[in-house]
């Protein structure tokens, strides 16, 4: 990460500080990174929080699981053997997404 030393002013109304202190806390930022994202790509993104991480993690594994069953469907050639494999890991899925 860059050390930031150049400083830039701006002056806003009460009003316009409340919104933009607000905004950048919802977005998990802090102002002058929120600042500097709207003025230069004109949107910021979130940082993924703790829960989501967790989420894409149980998602990579479930992936991943999916993936070996399919490998081993394809070359045991016992696709009735597997099915139930590639469901379990289906109805994981599904009860994660909203």
């Amino acid at each position: 990460m860059k050390t930031r030393k150049a400083r830039i002013e701006l002056l806003v109304d009460d009003e316009v500080k409340v919104k933009i202190k607000k905004a950048a806390a919802e977005a998990r930022l802090s102002i002058s990174d929120y600042c500097s994202g709207m003025i230069l790509k004109g949107e910021v993104v979130a940082p993924l929080g703790s829960r989501e991480l967790q989420l894409m993690a149980s998602l990579s594994g479930m992936a991943n699981n999916l993936n070996q069953a399919v490998k081993r469907m394809h070359q045991e050639k016992a696709l009735e053997e597997r099915v139930n494999d590639v469901l379990n890991v289906i109805d994981q899925i599904e009860k994660l997404l909203p």
